[in-house]
């Protein structure tokens, strides 16, 4: 997964579908665990995003371009995070907590792609 997210930091995704498409892409061609129960999708899409946003497990975007909100790669990290706990069978609020106030490098920690040795962050 690391090779996906070094091809994706710095960038910027437009809009909520433009979030959900990037990560979805990412975790499908990484391989990424599948999600245990029904209820939980494996792959996020537009409706998954939103329902995130409002249940606080990924902060509002800072900027908009237009009428779109633009997320940062933080967000995707956060995003892919989310997926990642939720294939572990954590529950929401569980999550939220885990994600809440991360910095990029501890996020990318907790994804397990963070380099070895690197400064803690």
């Amino acid at each position: 997964m690391r090779e996906w997210l070094e091809a994706a930091r710095g960038a910027k995704f437009v809009g909520v579908a433009g979030l959900a498409e990037a990560a979805a892409r990412i975790l499908a061609e990484s391989g990424a665990a599948p999600q245990g129960r029904g209820t939980v999708t494996e792959l996020p899409d537009e409706r998954t995003v939103r329902y995130y946003l409002a249940e606080g497990l990924i902060p509002p975007a800072e900027e908009k371009q237009g009428t779109a909100s633009v997320f940062e790669f933080r967000h995707l990290l956060q995003l892919l995070v989310v997926k990642k706990l939720q294939a572990e069978g954590l529950p929401i609020r569980a999550i939220r907590e885990v994600v809440t106030g991360k910095t990029e490098r501890q996020l990318e920690r907790l994804l397990g792609t963070a380099e070895q040795g690197q400064a803690q962050g």
